[in-house]
């Protein structure tokens, strides 16, 4: 188990190509809190410049605070681990709630795909922290445009109490220092690749309509509970990118407004400049077809309490045991500390008297 000195670690969480996040707990008492920590993988932090272009990037989206925006807290390094700690959600991440969906997995739910205005409101609500991210405005400091660069659903986390939040804000910008999470015989990409732009792929030019591109894949993938470009292998995947042939959604969910699947074709558009200008104008545009059916965290709440119940109980009780565990060893290992201590403190005061007592002799 992973020791940090100001954090109880509790148990993994989550796998990826820059680490590995766990759950843990900060602080004491009623301060306590739930957080994620994610531990940087050695094979990353190999050089000084790296851990010090970590930490410097990191911290510049410690200001970065957006109900979409799940909060970078602090970064640091211990016994040379490189860490970052972040908001705790407690929820699914979209790539495990579509695995349930597919695998029909969520209780008296036989569907092939989330209802459609849960998949709105999923995608409005990403969209709003993404937006918020590409035009960040620091307090005290110039604008800064924070492009994502690997919005899939993996980084997507819904909270049980029906909250978007966007997570991996900052460290996907790190897979630039050091290696990426896949490799092509053609260079070095980094992120997934079959949520990558075209202009990406191509080494072009691109801002942050990039992730407007990658969050028009996840849309799509939502609408149709399909997936959008696969392969066998990862330049098979990057080809498909290259030659950018979206299915028409409406050949999977024939109900799909026609705004609806406006919108994800622009967003899909292989031309950044034929996008949406902003994140702004995507929310602006899926308003109509929202409107038919508005829904809110309530709704998406209510989702998990119907479908998932069973489950969600077995999460809840999985983390207090989890917590409980933790505190017991951390109790055992500070008492094993005490005791450690006290030991070398009565060895030291017997040392001290031996030593008095020959210097007295000596005299």
């Amino acid at each position: 188990m992973i020791h940090l000195k100001d954090f109880i670690v509790l148990d993994k969480v989550a796998q990826g190509g820059m680490g590995t996040i766990y759950r843990g707990l900060q602080g004491n008492g009623p301060a306590q809190r739930l957080v994620a920590i994610k531990f940087v993988r050695h094979r990353h932090a190999k050089t000084e410049m790296f851990k010090k272009i970590f930490k410097e990037e990191v911290a510049q989206i410690f200001p970065l605070v957006h109900a979409n925006i799940a909060q970078c807290y602090s970064v640091g390094e211990e016994k040379g681990q490189l860490y970052c700690v972040m908001e705790y959600i407690d929820g699914l991440n979209l790539k495990m709630i579509q695995d349930r969906v597919q695998k029909k997995l969520f209780q008296n739910f036989a569907e092939e795909r989330l209802p459609l205005p849960l998949a709105i409101y999923i995608i409005m609500e990403t969209a709003k922290g993404l937006g918020f991210a590409h035009r960040f405005h620091p307090p005290g400091k110039n604008e800064i445009s924070l492009i994502h660069r690997d919005v899939s659903p993996h980084n997507i986390m819904v909270s049980f109490d029906g909250l978007i939040k966007i997570i991996d804000f900052g460290m996907a910008k790190q897979r630039d220092i050091g290696e990426g999470d896949e490799k092509t015989a053609t260079g070095h990409l980094k992120g997934k690749p079959s949520y990558m732009a075209p202009e990406y792929i191509r080494g072009k030019y691109y801002d942050h309509r990039l992730d407007q591109y990658a969050l028009g894949i996840v849309f799509w993938e939502l609408i149709t509970g399909a997936r959008l470009f696969t392969g066998n292998t990862i330049i098979e995947i990057i080809q498909k990118i290259d030659r950018n042939i979206i299915p028409d959604p409406r050949e999977f969910n024939p109900d799909l407004p026609n705004n609806a699947r406006e919108t994800i074709a622009r967003m899909l558009n292989p031309n950044p400049r034929k996008r949406f200008s902003s994140m702004e104008e995507v929310v602006k545009s899926l308003m109509p077809t929202f409107a038919m059916n508005p829904v809110g965290p309530s709704d998406l709440k209510n989702f998990f309490h119907q479908h998932m119940e069973e489950d969600f109980i077995q999460m809840r009780d999985n983390l207090r045991n989890q917590i409980t565990k933790a505190l017991v060893r951390t109790s055992l290992r500070r008492q094993d500390d005490n005791v450690v201590k006290t030991q070398n403190s009565e060895a030291q005061n017997e040392a001290n008297k031996l030593t008095f007592q020959r210097g007295r002799k000596a005299s």
